[in-house]
């Protein structure tokens, strides 16, 4: 297996049924899914919403076809999928599972980050690449559509372009909750429940709100999700050493208990404070683009920018700006007046007003 994680297992192959004018397969990566609602979604957001290739890695094929699924037990890849980590699978298992067989990319983020050294140091290349994922993340949204798992193994490099992946937690914006599929280290705050005692803490899952229906509401799915989780990946891109926001585990997810380490634990991400960000943007050497975090990276979901406002930010314009967005002003008060009717009225307020403290 090229990849494997709790839900999906991933192998290289060619396809054999679409040579090329000099007679060469195309590369495609196979990816066999778990379960039968993931592979619903990584189907029908493709298929109903008219997602462009320039911005989502392409299916080229997907198993069971679409009139069969109905016959296909939800569950039916779930025992095959353990076996397939340590052992070969036969054709006869592999026929039982879920399947799309999307075009093979160059690399994924998380690869590049670590093998390509451009992390924290090549800014001209973090730019194009953050503004090429911010269009891809506004391509979902303006179809209505959250991807609500956006990470590096999720961003894939296609020829010189970045593009996304996997759909299987994708969900309509104001219609659904998020949570059905997760990776908590790129998650907002607002997406973890955490009791009142505080001994635990899991994501706004269908699992938890059924346990804790009382105390865990859902999570209604909204544009700023995927705003925090861009914001995970531009400070993974402008850290030296490629770390991420959160040190994570095993597919991407944090600790649930409150030991492990100081920071990068589900109880200090529920609890994300100004003083915690404010520590880890201490990492971040370029100024501009610790600004834009800071922004991206707000506790209260509606503070964060839209995906329009952090395209036209300083930190990707290169524009120099008089003040950046969240800074503190130097002036309270700016008094405009005509010179030849208003100066004695405008000096007046300015010296009362300056007496009283004012910046004017």
């Amino acid at each position: 297996p090229e990849h494997c994680s709790a839900t999906t297992i991933v192998f290289r192959a060619i396809d054999e049924s679409s040579p090329d004018e000099n007679g060469n397969y195309q590369p495609v990566a196979i990816k066999l899914m778990r379960f039968k609602q993931h592979f619903e979604r990584e189907l029908y957001a493709r298929k109903w919403y008219k997602l462009d290739d320039d911005y989502i890695v392409h299916v080229v094929a997907s198993y069971p076809k679409e009139e069969q699924l109905s016959q296909w037990p939800a569950d039916i890849g779930e025992t095959l999928l353990s076996e397939a980590q340590e052992q070969s699978l036969t054709k006869d298992q592999v026929e039982k599972m879920f399947c799309v067989a999307m075009r093979l990319a160059d690399r994924n983020m998380f690869v590049s980050l670590k093998q390509e050294r451009f992390a924290g140091r090549n800014f001209e290349a973090v730019k194009e690449i953050f503004r090429q994922l911010l269009l891809c993340a506004d391509h979902l949204h303006r179809r209505g559509i959250l991807h609500a798992d956006i990470k590096p193994l999720n961003i894939m490099r296609v020829d010189s372009s970045w593009k996304l992946i996997d759909l299987d937690a994708a969900c309509q914006i104001g219609k659904d909750n998020v949570c059905v599929k997760y990776s908590t280290g790129y998650c907002p705050p607002e997406a973890i429940f955490v009791n009142e005692s505080r001994s635990i803490a899991m994501p706004r899952s269908p699992h938890a709100i059924q346990m804790y229906a009382d105390k865990c509401s859902p999570l209604l799915a909204h544009a700023s999700f995927d705003v925090w989780s861009l914001g995970c990946v531009l400070y993974q891109m402008c850290s030296r050493e490629a770390r991420p926001l959160f040190v994570v585990g095993q597919d991407d997810n944090l600790s649930t208990t409150d030991e492990d380490s100081v920071d990068d634990n589900l109880f200090q991400l529920e609890a994300w404070s100004d003083s915690l960000k404010a520590r880890k943007l201490q990492q971040i050497e370029d100024p501009m683009a610790r600004n834009l975090l800071s922004l991206i990276l707000s506790k209260d979901p509606f503070k964060r920018p839209a995906l329009s406002r952090i395209l036209s930010h300083p930190f990707l314009t290169g524009k120099e700006a008089a003040r950046l967005p969240g800074s503190a002003a130097e002036f309270d008060l700016f008094l405009s007046y005509r010179v030849a009717s208003d100066l004695y009225v405008a000096q007046a307020l300015f010296d009362r007003l300056s007496a009283k403290g004012f910046r004017i």
